[in-house]
């Protein structure tokens, strides 16, 4: 929300922009928790688009790449968020082809809609190690006409786990 509202976060300026969520882990909670969100702090609209449709992004990446250009026309977002990859993954995630095939629908989404795509990718809170496969997919986004800027913030979801 804070891409959307243009709020900083954690002490970082944010640029606002519209955010497509696509949420498929938690979908059926996330509209209640949004509405909750909005109502606490007093926002009547944002340019925020929840899908919480399943879908195998391979298969139909462009199904939702026409979707979203249909639905949004010219307010395309500047970040699109899949959450998370095991949803969006017909196969395994530690399988190299696999995993090829998804990135590389990943990348056709970011190139087509001109956007950031975050891929959201849990690993077990009692894992020792990171699952499946640890990786950036670097894509060109242009902000203030300064191409190649991104950053990626990477936290242990055990380093906030409770004793």
């Amino acid at each position: 929300m804070h891409i959307t509202l243009g709020r900083d976060y954690r002490g970082h300026r944010v640029q606002q922009a519209p955010v497509v969520y696509v949420a498929l882990e938690g979908r059926h909670g996330f509209p209640a928790r949004m509405e909750g969100f909005c109502r606490y702090h007093g926002i009547e609209s944002a340019p925020f688009y929840l899908l919480t449709t399943a879908l195998d992004l391979v298969a139909k990446s462009g199904e939702l790449i026409a979707s979203i250009k249909a639905q949004l026309g010219k307010n395309l977002p500047s970040v699109l968020f899949l959450d998370t990859l095991n949803r969006f993954l017909v196969g395994s995630e530690s399988k190299d082809e696999d995993m090829a095939r998804f990135l590389a629908a990943a990348e056709r989404v970011a190139q087509e809609l001109n956007c950031a795509v975050v891929i959201v990718h849990h690993c077990g809170i009692d894992a020792p190690a990171v699952a499946g496969r640890t990786f950036v997919v670097p894509f060109n986004v242009e902000l203030d006409d300064r191409p190649d800027y991104w950053l990626m913030i990477h936290t242990w979801i055990w380093e906030w786990a409770p004793a």
